[in-house]
């Protein structure tokens, strides 16, 4: 009888486990948008990278599934910019293994300028 317990409850778990993978996967296969990009983007900027411009504002994406990653086509502008000229790049989205979503290349890395990351606020 004991080991009925335990194999009802081992077949529970592995259904459980079964159905969490589904779900995270179904959620990996929508591809990113503006605000998961501008997101990721940001926690670049605030982790204390120090290549991204602080005011960049994504608002055009474009992604096509490049297994296991995304490639984006992302237009943008930087709010610093009082012509506000837009620009483009290329980017690749990562999902991370909680389900979220890491900007793994790509989005206006900058070697200099006041835009920086590291620069003084203006």
């Amino acid at each position: 009888m004991q080991r009925w317990k335990w194999a009802t409850t081992a077949a529970a778990a592995a259904a459980g486990v079964s159905v969490g993978a589904v779900a995270t996967f179904a959620v990996r296969q929508h591809p990113p948008d503006i605000a998961i990009m501008q997101a990721s983007y940001d926690q670049e900027v605030n982790s204390g990278s120090k290549l991204h411009d602080r005011n960049l504002q994504i608002i055009e994406v474009s992604c096509t599934k490049y297994p296991p990653n995304y490639r984006c086509f992302v237009t943008f502008f930087s709010k610093a910019d009082p012509d506000q000229h837009l620009y483009s790049d290329l980017a690749e989205m990562a999902p991370t293994a909680l389900g979220g979503w890491q900007l793994t290349s790509g989005l206006c890395k900058r070697r200099d300028g006041p835009n920086r990351a590291d620069a003084p606020p203006a």
